[in-house]
């Protein structure tokens, strides 16, 4: 599964992509960690290159100030729009 989401800077509007890895077997105590950075703008690639989960780049986001959407989110080939956060 992955997910389309748009990074909103003073000086920048760029997109990420993230993606779900396969979930353990156990429920997780905190999902964030199961997405992760796949795709990016090349301004948000490090992010990429970093192997940034969910909640390392919900963090880095919120302390930039920046502002964070989902678009949508893609599963079994079919892309689902989804509203802003």
């Amino acid at each position: 599964m992955r997910s389309l989401i748009r990074i909103v800077a003073p000086h920048f509007v760029a997109g990420l992509i993230l993606e779900r890895q396969e979930e353990p077997y156990y429920p997780p105590k905190n999902p964030a960690p199961l997405w992760h950075a796949v795709d990016a703008a090349p301004i948000l690639f490090y992010m990429v290159k970093n192997k940034w989960n969910l909640q390392q780049i919900g963090n880095y986001i919120n302390k930039k100030g920046w502002d964070l959407q989902v678009l949508g989110v893609e599963n079994d080939g079919n892309f689902y729009r989804t509203v802003s956060i």
